[in-house]
């Protein structure tokens, strides 16, 4: 549901359907305040998410501490490239030397 109404709301945005040869968008009013329902909607979002997390969570936390299936699934990826080790030397340096990953922090 919540990702159905973020494609309207990027379908609304991306389109310029309210502006036509005739009319401009300062001739159209608007029923609903775009701005706050952006924000709701980034705050049904995040607490859709937060849902799933605490979800997902409560799922792993209770389930069969002798079940070790998720240390071969991890082997797997590792394995298959599919996933990187954050803790390997040449990854450590990589990041250590990557600029955009600085700008992106802010530092």
């Amino acid at each position: 549901m919540i990702k159905n109404l973020v494609k309207k709301l990027k379908a609304m945005n991306g389109s310029s359907s309210c502006e036509s040869k005739t009319f401009s968008a300062k001739n159209v009013t608007d029923p609903i305040n775009i701005k706050s329902l952006k924000g709701l909607t980034k705050q049904a979002l995040n607490l859709y998410t937060r849902k799933n997390d605490i979800k997902n969570f409560t799922k792993l936390a209770l389930s069969n501490p002798e079940d070790k299936s998720h240390n071969d699934i991890i082997t797997k990826l590792f394995n298959n490239k599919s996933i990187t080790d954050a803790l390997d030397n040449n990854n450590i340096k990589s990041l250590s030397e990557n600029q955009r990953l600085f700008e992106d922090l802010g530092i």
